[in-house]
């Protein structure tokens, strides 16, 4: 098993990732390798502990609304992992939306990944059609002769919503997701509730808890605000408010999500979770990106002093 498979499976460790999303399709040759290696160059500091690829889904169907930013296909999430490797040492957790693809597809596509962990992510809407349910896409990678750590999403949204997301949780775990990641979080109080939720659950089944990694993206603008709620992100509308009255919005979203960060992990203490983090940039603006680097760098030093001292804060590392 990979280094990065064993940090999700250790209970004590908080692995901080940093989440990437394919270049848009057609991307190849040189124009690829320079926006790689500018990439890699800008994750060399943070010290992750790995990439998280997504795999973009066309969301209309959930959203129900007209999209902010150009629609377009994207790179092949798999295509784009053997990409990386020539640029990159990092380990990747690979996203792959199991739907629309049939037995064989998503047998090649899990064996594409070797030993590295997969995200295996269902339709974004009920009235999404299917070729693959999610709990048969469990069941397929587990048979598979080297089977990789699986892992599934969480959105504490949907806690308010239909107010069964930690029974999708457990019942996720039940079929064998080792690990979760959530969508991103800018409001700590929606994401505590389904804590609270999913650790009561696992105590009444008797199960052990995964661990779960929050995403984090900081926005700098009025625009990147807007595009996360189309993506069904829930802003807090004093949170919206404190970024853009900021006299520097995305220094201000940094410091939003540092503060969620300690709460999020103060809860998982409390409640017994394992947790780690995933850092990403919605958009494609330089400053956000460098932003989220920087903000993956700080919880990485944070969580690295918790080990030794579990009251430490994000002061304790300027």
């Amino acid at each position: 098993m990979k280094e990065l498979a064993l940090k999700l499976l250790d209970p004590a460790f908080v692995p901080v990732l940093f989440g990437l999303t394919p270049p848009k399709e057609g991307t190849c040759g040189e124009k690829l390798l320079r926006m790689n290696t500018r990439r890699a160059e800008r994750l060399k500091a943070p010290g992750l502990d790995g990439l998280c690829i997504y795999e973009v889904q066309d969301e209309r169907a959930r959203a129900g609304s007209g999209r902010i930013f150009a629609p377009g296909g994207y790179m092949d999430t798999a295509a784009y992992r053997r990409s990386l490797g020539g640029v990159t040492d990092y380990e990747c957790i690979s996203c792959c939306a199991v739907g629309p693809l049939s037995v064989g597809q998503l047998k090649s596509r899990i064996r594409a990944q070797g030993k590295e962990p997969v995200v295996l992510v269902g339709p974004v809407s009920r009235s999404v059609p299917v070729r693959t349910a999610l709990k048969e896409a469990f069941s397929i990678a587990a048979e598979l002769e080297a089977p990789p750590l699986t892992g599934a999403v969480c959105i504490p949204e949907r806690s308010s919503g239909c107010g069964n997301e930690a029974e999708r949780m457990l019942a996720k775990a039940s079929w064998g997701a080792g690990f979760f990641i959530t969508q991103c979080i800018y409001d700590p109080d929606q994401a505590q509730a389904l804590l609270a939720s999913y650790a009561q659950g696992c105590r009444r089944e008797g199960t052990l808890p995964r661990k779960i990694l929050f995403t984090l993206s900081p926005a700098g603008s009025r625009e990147t605000l807007q595009f996360m709620g189309w993506l069904g992100i829930k802003v807090p509308q004093h949170t919206e408010r404190r970024i853009l009255c900021a006299h520097d919005p995305l220094a201000q979203s940094v410091q939003v999500l540092e503060e969620n960060a300690l709460v999020l992990a103060e809860s998982c203490r409390c409640l017994g979770l394992s947790f780690g983090f995933n850092v990403e940039s919605v958009v494609s603006r330089k400053n956000e990106f460098l932003a989220a680097a920087a903000l993956a760098a700080s919880l990485k030093k944070v969580f690295e002093k918790a080990a030794l001292c579990p009251r430490v804060t994000m002061c304790s590392v300027v």
